[in-house]
């Protein structure tokens, strides 16, 4: 049986969120859909950072000057503190392509240079907010080898309000050997994520079960995968469920959500706003 509530969706570029919640709401699962709501914002943060970095530490003009500008934010060498060090600087506010404002920094600290294997790359938070949200803690970014990073979040703390971990595995299929190029990305995600909304003391795991497929070249960026996930709590009705990016729709904006609590199920098709 498929689980969900939320996506693990991630990497890259997720600036996701549901259209036409109502659907939901009248499944009476407002605990459900607000772990959902938290898993995909924390997610989204994460790995829209990660793929800020990466882009920014990929691109020839970082290599010739001392920043670089990416999605309106700005990637600067920390030369005081070292040959790996950085800070992602989005000032007062910065709107990003999907829409999001973010304002603050990231201190990204590296070991050794971004695609030399066995490197870790570091982020920070430092009064960093996006949509006026606080975001608190560290992602760390080990690069594999191979076309390969493992991407991780432990106790990172979302507005006071929601913890989540995260362990995912990102694989490039296509694009990290054309720095210049970024429309021919084309990045398969696997892993876990796990949360907690301390507020209501409702938790959430997930896993993917068929690997998120992330391709630049397409307007909505995710175009399949499979999530499922399990759900804990006093105010949980469906303890389980899926998430479907629905592979036959192409680079149509749809998901297929499905709900069980044992007795019941129940599904529906949504638009996502892109990653």
């Amino acid at each position: 049986m498929k689980k969900f509530i939320g996506i693990t969706g991630g990497l890259f570029f997720l600036a996701f969120s549901f259209t036409a919640c109502e659907e939901i709401n009248n499944l009476e699962a407002d605990a459900e859909e607000r772990l959902a709501d938290y898993f995909l914002v924390t997610e989204a943060n994460a790995l829209y950072l990660y793929a800020l970095m990466d882009e920014g530490l990929r691109s020839a003009e970082l290599a010739s000057e001392d920043s670089v500008q990416v999605d309106g934010a700005w990637l600067k060498r920390s030369t005081n503190l070292g040959p790996n060090n950085y800070t992602l600087d989005f000032g007062k506010g910065v709107t990003g392509d999907e829409g999001t404002v973010r304002e603050g920094q990231v201190v990204v600290s590296g070991s050794a240079a971004y695609l030399e294997p066995g490197s870790v790359h570091y982020l920070d938070f430092s009064n960093y907010r996006a949509d006026e949200k606080t975001f608190a803690g560290r992602l760390s970014i080990t690069y594999d080898g191979n076309d390969q990073f493992t991407v991780t979040a432990q106790d990172q703390i979302y507005n006071d309000e929601f913890r989540m971990d995260i362990n995912q595995s990102v694989r490039w299929l296509a694009g990290l050997s054309t720095p210049n190029d970024f429309a021919d990305d084309d990045i398969s995600i696997e892993g876990t994520f796990s949360g907690v909304d301390f507020v209501n003391a409702d938790s959430v795991d997930m896993i993917v079960v068929e690997p998120l497929r992330l391709f630049k070249g397409c307007e909505y960026g995710m175009v399949s995968g499979v999530v499922d996930a399990t759900l804990d709590g006093e105010n949980i009705k469906f303890e389980s469920g899926s998430l479907d990016f629905i592979q036959e729709d192409g680079c149509l904006d749809l998901v297929k959500i499905t709900f069980d609590d044992g007795t019941e199920t129940a599904t529906v098709t949504k638009s996502f706003k892109g990653f």
